[in-house]
């Protein structure tokens, strides 16, 4: 069996027919189960063999499915928490050499410099 399952919060506050309607383009109409759980669900109807196609960022729901040992789309949750720290994503690629723009507190920038374009700011600390 594959389910597509979405958390009853992310439907009410996102939505979830585009989703749904693009994995059955995918995968084929009659092989995939679209089910809304709450956050704290066991997903008990998850057997040993299915897929679950999972489109949210609820570290429980993530977890639960991780849990079960099915074959999943979720990924790790630590995935997610790099995404939402930036710098702590940046200072994670710099790490390892990928040149991306450098944040500064306003306390260390002593001059800023537009260029004659406009489309940059040099900013010297």
């Amino acid at each position: 069996m594959i389910w597509s399952i979405v958390s009853k919060a992310e439907v009410e506050t996102y939505g979830a027919s585009s989703v749904i309607k693009r994995y059955k383009e995918a995968v084929g109409c009659s092989n995939i189960t679209q089910v809304v759980v709450e956050e704290t669900d066991k997903l008990d109807f998850v057997k040993d063999g299915d897929i679950v196609l999972l489109r949210t960022a609820s570290k429980q729901l993530i977890e639960t499915i991780a849990k079960k040992g099915v074959k999943t789309t979720a990924e790790d949750f630590s995935k997610y928490e790099l995404a939402w720290n930036k710098k702590q994503m940046g200072d994670f690629l710099r790490s390892h050499e990928v040149n991306i723009p450098r944040q500064f507190q306003l306390s260390e920038v002593k001059k800023v410099r537009f260029t004659s374009s406009n489309l940059w700011i040099a900013v010297i600390v």
